[in-house]
Parts: C-alpha cells; structure tokens; sequence
C-alpha cells in the first residue's frame, strides 16, 4: 500500500526518505529518487559531505548525541566503513572492520560538530539542502524517529505501522 500511495500521490523526480528497505523498495517499484540508498557508496557522482550527510541524518533520527557518540560509532565501525568508503578497507584488509581508529575518531568529531545545531534546525536544513518531499517512517524498525514532534513535517498517510510525513520547510 506504501508504494502504491506514493506512486499515486507524488509527482515523478520527487525525493523519498526512508530506511534502507523502503528505499530500496522505493527505487524498484516508484519513479521517485531517494535521499538514502544502499549503493550510493559505489556512484561516482556522490561526494563524502553527501555520504556523511546521510549517515547522520540517520543517526540524528536515532537520537545519537554527544554522550554515546563515540561508543556507538566505534560499535558499528563496520557499517561507518561500508557507508562512508565503501569496499575498500574490506579490499585492502579483508574486513570493513579494518578502518582505522582514526578515521573513526575524525567521524566522531564530524557528528558531534553537527550537534552544536538543534536537531529540529539540522533536519530541516538537511531535508531542504537534498530536496527531500516525503519520509516513510516505519514506526516499529525506526521507533527512535518520533517525527511528529517536528513542525515542519506533517502526516499524510498511515499504513499500519508505517507512516508517511510531507515536508514543507519553514525556512
């Protein structure tokens, strides 16, 4: 039902945001773009300011804040090395674990420089700098979203558990 509202409801080229499952269903079964898909890693024309945008775009969703930063990121150093670089400490080392300490550290410095914007401001930023339209927000996997506490996004739709915000920037 998701795939078919949006394919009814929104207006070819349009940007999605939704988790790695949406997004990919998203691409397959809409002519909509999205701001986050698994294989953005291997496109040529992303940049890293783009894949960091994302990646903490999601962790701000998550409510990763300066107290548990550091240990969340080096907990999932894997996923940070996959989302950010791609193959090549896996190529290099045999393992996405193999990214060094230091590249960790500089992406921990990075989000935490993020931090010092509210939440609230720093999503509507980011969703108005990337164009983004929509959010599908699955309230069981991303429970952490609590999008209706942000003014700029407003609920359109409701499937079950899933959700879909408009978004309509208020800067």
């Amino acid at each position: 039902p998701v795939m078919d509202w949006l394919n009814e409801n929104v207006e070819k080229e349009k940007v999605v945001l939704g988790n790695d499952e949406t997004s990919h269903l998203t691409v397959i079964y809409t002519p909509l773009n999205v701001f986050y898909h698994r294989a953005a890693i291997y496109s040529l024309s992303v940049t890293e300011e783009r894949l960091f945008d994302v990646l903490f775009t999601f962790y701000r969703l998550q409510g990763v804040n300066i107290e548990n930063t550091q240990e969340i990121f080096f907990k999932e150093r894997s996923y940070l090395s996959s989302n950010i670089y791609g193959m090549h400490y896996r190529e290099l080392n045999g393992s996405y674990d193999s990214i060094p300490d230091e590249k960790i550290d500089k992406m921990v410095s990075l989000y935490e420089e993020t931090l010092l914007i509210p939440t609230n401001k720093w999503l509507e930023q980011i969703l108005e700098k990337y164009e983004v339209e929509y959010i599908v927000w699955d309230k069981i996997i991303d429970s952490k979203w609590q999008l209706e506490q942000y003014s700029f996004l407003k609920e359109v739709a409701t499937f079950g558990d899933i959700a879909i915000y408009q978004f309509s920037s208020n800067l």
